[in-house]
């Protein structure tokens, strides 16, 4: 599957999610960014204890692949490689494999590549009851 986004859009996205994540020793879970793609859109959601932060991404979904649509990223290393990377177009792949999902992001000068986790062990956070 590929998604292409814009590195300055998906930065401040990650940034405004990342305000919501502290490292947790007791559930390293809380320390990734959720992705969920759905209905054609990338969502990305942080969360700690207490409350979650979902945002939609603007991008460019290609054909999906697979029904595995849900991954997790530790979110201090992809905030720190985003950071590293000039405002232009990315490409991003990902390759859901057995226990993991390989992301390989794809630039002008370069690509990196991070190993995610299925997003099946992302804790859930019930909607307030207002």
């Amino acid at each position: 599957m590929k998604i292409t986004v814009s590195q300055g859009k998906l930065l401040s996205r990650l940034r405004l999610v990342g305000k919501n994540i502290q490292p947790n020793k007791v559930n390293p879970e809380l320390d990734n960014f959720l992705f969920e793609i759905r209905e054609n859109q990338l969502l990305v959601s942080g969360c700690d204890n207490q409350s979650k932060i979902t945002t939609p991404i603007v991008c460019t979904i290609g054909e999906i692949e697979s029904s595995e649509t849900v991954f997790t990223i530790n979110a201090k290393t992809l905030l720190d490689a985003w950071k590293a990377i000039p405002e232009q177009p990315l490409t991003i792949t990902l390759i859901f494999e057995v226990n993991r999902v390989s992301i390989l992001a794809e630039y002008v000068n370069g690509k990196f590549e991070i190993i995610g986790g299925k997003g099946d062990s992302f804790p859930i956070i019930p909607p307030s009851a207002e």
